[in-house]
């Protein structure tokens, strides 16, 4: 039926059948054509532009059929046209009639280019639609033959939804990746010879009627690639674990401690948000080292994966073990470092890697980590005790810090200051070994990644990014050797060692100098003791923090509130008979608000930074040593402000002045009409019932002619969008007015009336029925032309307002 669209709407067909061609002959249907809606309207804005009466541009609300443009009502044109279509049995072509004359216009549809707009999502994921309309356009113009071609690609493209629909379609199927995924590694094993490149991948498919999913495992085992597929309900994890033949290599050397490479800590770290999928976005769990020949950081293993915790890196480690077992001929059973680890606190990291090694923290975060209290001397005293070089130094520098913290009232620092005493052994200079590294350097990997344009991908496309770099080190590695290939930027082997032969004199040195101090009857130089601690297997960042919300631990802030305040709440909200007969405001921080009751007591509300009120329940508080509570008339009257229940300041007993001066803006606009105070506000519901609620605050104020220019988008009245025939001449002038115009509460998610009934612009089309739906009694004899803008008005303009009526 695709083949046969001739740019006409018809009706749903049905079977119908004649004398000469039924059933037994195959399938004829019959449609008839759904007519057309034509703009009568003379001075539509269409009709002016086009010099053609708009049957395209049609707005459905209900019943009404109107046109878009002007607004007006359209007319049916009814349609005689009637298709048929015959489908010969056996035959793979169809038979096409048009019976009678068409009323309605031909509309010449585009058809974008699929394949080409599909080829560039696959290379670019993350272009927006209007960027690959922009470069297919920008690719015809440097191609074509011809005006026509040029043409007829932008006429295709000029709709940005087409191109949305197709990046739909291609970006993020699960069915799609695997496939994908399991051709690259075959394509890895059979051209490249290389099955480390790929060497692993798991992903699942969830089924949407069941809890339970679809496993697919596939992976290199004994010269061949093995897929297995299962359906689990259990927790399972996507992952595709990457390296190569050179970077094993590597790894098999930083195990030896006598090979250049063994003196060199291995880097882990995880990369958030390298890769963009549907519906969640997954990250990189990366080992790393720096290379002293080459001089920069390479990475070794990335494994895409969906969390950071304790699972992850354990898996992680597993599938580094595999791969070297298979590597080395079952030689190499398990990846351990002759020098050490290095990573951040994240508690998942920690606590796989201390099950199998020990653990070292990144150095430079203790010392950023104050940068934040703006304490230049704390920060001073925290570097000393970092970099002591020996016991004794770091007991003082240690006990020094702590005093400072207690004599300036930094109480929340001494839990922070013990944090890091329990990880000396990983930081402090005093306890940690001497070659290892100070900062982790695998975040240096993940920047060389991300600029060199290997972030922001999908799961295909970072699978092809990591295996050309994988490409890249190992031309690298030969391109260096016969000097076609300049290293990078890092410090060279002898450089290195320079450095840690300096760190261990002047550890040397204090040492010594506090044998002398002995000698003189000082301390005596103390070994360093290891510290122990407890990490949390879940923790993403923080070594004791979970990443799962549900296992922190409570703060001191109150969650729920007292039964005695509920009971006043609703004691509240039960005062609707209550009338509100007047409103003083004394200063912009005093105000008293008077209430009567039904029964005609009356009662009355100071509003100070303390509020008190003339009821007894007030009193008796004020005499009796009673935990402090608002009453119900404070309550009511904060509740009718639209106060929220949940808000503090609700549930307060006094207040700042910002807060009182908040409450008195708000009071101020009920001081002429007190009555109006009362619960049934609606200024927390509905936009179109606020939007008409004030307009005659503004009704006395003019409605002046003006231009419409960039920053206006849409009509107050009908809440219509400016069209870009709205914006050329003769059609781009407008009304504008004052108006009390509601605001939206991104918190509570509803719409409200500022206290004051701050006044703003707002703009109205050049029709009377547009502004009547504010002010109903507006007439076009209203509209003021000031004198500027009549200079400034073309004949276009002044014949357009002539033929509405409108005296210049």
């Amino acid at each position: 039926m695709k083949s046969s669209q001739d740019g006409r709407s018809w009706k749903r067909y049905n079977k119908s059948y004649t004398y000469y061609f039924k059933s037994s002959h195959g399938t004829r249907l019959r449609a008839s054509c759904k007519g057309s809606f034509r703009c009568k309207n003379a001075g539509c804005p269409y009709l002016k532009y086009y010099n053609s009466e708009n049957s395209q541009r049609v707005l459905k609300e209900g019943d009404e059929t109107n046109c878009d443009e002007c607004g007006g009502e359209m007319e049916f044109i009814h349609c005689d046209a009637v298709k048929i279509w015959q489908f010969l049995r056996d035959k793979n072509f169809v038979n096409v009639y048009h019976f009678g004359d068409h009323t309605c216009l031909v509309t010449n549809k585009p058809y974008p280019p699929v394949d080409q707009i599909k080829s560039m999502y696959e290379l670019n994921p993350d272009f927006k639609p209007c960027e690959v309309s922009s470069k297919l356009i920008m690719n015809k113009v440097e191609t074509a033959a011809s005006r026509e071609e040029v043409e007829d690609m932008a006429f295709n493209l000029v709709d940005d939804s087409k191109a949305r629909n197709i990046k739909q379609s291609v970006v993020g199927k699960s069915g799609d990746v695997c496939r994908k995924l399991f051709e690259l590694q075959n394509k890895c094993v059979d051209i490249y010879k290389d099955p480390y490149l790929l060497y692993k991948f798991q992903m699942l498919e969830q089924n949407i009627n069941t809890s339970t999913c679809k496993v697919i495992l596939s992976e290199f085992k004994k010269d061949r690639i093995v897929k297995s597929e299962w359906t689990s309900n259990e927790q399972n994890y996507v992952f595709v674990l990457k390296s190569s033949k050179e970077k094993l290599k590597l790894l098999t050397e930083i195990m030896k401690l006598d090979d250049i490479m063994g003196e060199e800590y291995v880097y882990v770290d995880f990369k958030e948000n390298r890769i963009k999928g549907k519906g969640k976005n997954l990250k990189t769990l990366g080992l790393s080292v720096y290379h002293v020949i080459l001089k920069k950081v390479v990475w070794l293993v990335r494994m895409d994966c969906e969390k950071e915790d304790k699972e992850t890196v354990l898996l992680f480690l597993k599938g580094i073990d595999e791969m070297l077992k298979q590597y080395s001929d079952q030689k190499i059973n398990e990846f351990r470092p002759a020098s050490g680890w290095m990573m951040d606190e994240g508690g998942g990291l920690h606590s796989a890697l201390e099950t199998k090694y020990g653990a070292i923290y990144c150095q430079d975060k203790v010392e950023n980590d104050d940068k934040e209290q703006k304490i230049v001397e704390l920060r001073k005293k925290i570097n000393d005790m970092v970099h002591s070089t020996t016991v004794n130094q770091y007991n003082s520098q240690y006990n020094e810090v702590k005093r400072f913290i207690t004599e300036n009232n930094k109480s929340s620092l001494l839990k922070w200051l013990q944090w890091w005493d329990k990880r000396r052994n990983h930081v402090m200079d005093a306890y940690r070994d001497v070659s290892a590294p100070n900062t982790n350097l695998a975040e240096v990997s993940h920047a060389s990644t991300t600029h060199c344009g290997g972030s922001n991908l999908n799961l295909i496309q970072t699978a092809v990014f990591d295996i050309s770099d994988c490409f890249k080190y190992a031309q690298a590695v030969k391109g260096y050797f016969s000097g076609v290939v300049k290293a990078g930027s890092g410090p060279s082997y002898q450089r290195k060692q320079m450095i840690l032969e300096q760190r261990a004199d002047n550890r040397a040195e204090s040492l010594l100098h506090e044998l002398d101090g002995q000698f003189k009857g000082g301390k005596a130089p103390q070994l360093p003791k290891n510290s122990t601690f407890m990490a949390e297997p879940s923790a993403s960042h923080r070594a004791d923090k979970s990443s799962d919300k549900d296992k922190r631990p409570i703060g001191k802030t109150r969650t729920n509130n007292s039964k005695e305040f509920n009971l006043r709440i609703e004691k509240a909200r039960a005062m609707g008979d209550y009338r509100c007969i007047e409103v003083n405001i004394h200063s912009p921080m005093q105000a008293t608000v008077s209430l009567v009751s039904p029964e005609g007591e009356t009662y009355s509300v100071y509003f100070d930074q303390k509020a008190t009120c003339s009821c007894p329940f007030s009193k008796l508080q004020s005499t009796e040593k009673l935990r402090k509570v608002a009453c119900k008339h404070r309550l009511f009257i904060l509740i009718c402000l639209d106060f929220s229940q949940t808000c503090n300041m609700i549930k307060q007993y006094s207040y700042t002045l910002t807060e009182v001066g908040d409450i008195i803006n708000r009071l101020d606009a009920f001081a002429l009409e007190p009555n109006l105070l009362k619960l049934n506000i609606p200024s927390t519901s509905n936009y179109s019932d606020l939007k008409n609620r004030y307009w005659h605050l503004t009704a006395s104020d003019p409605f002046e002619l003006t231009y419409l220019h960039g920053i206006i988008s849409k009509c107050y009245g009908c809440d219509k969008k400016y069209t870009d025939i709205n914006r050329k001449t003769p059609f781009d002038v407008i009304i504008k007015h004052l108006e009390v115009r509601p605001r939206f509460n991104k918190d509570k998610k509803e719409w409200y009336i500022s206290a004051n009934k701050e006044k703003s612009n707002a703009y109205y089309h050049l029709q009377t029925d547009c502004v009547q739906k504010v002010h109903p009694n507006f007439k076009a004899g209203d509209i003021i032309i000031t004198n500027e803008l009549r200079q400034t008005l073309s004949e276009e303009h002044r014949h357009y307002l002539t033929n509405l009526g409108i005296e210049l």
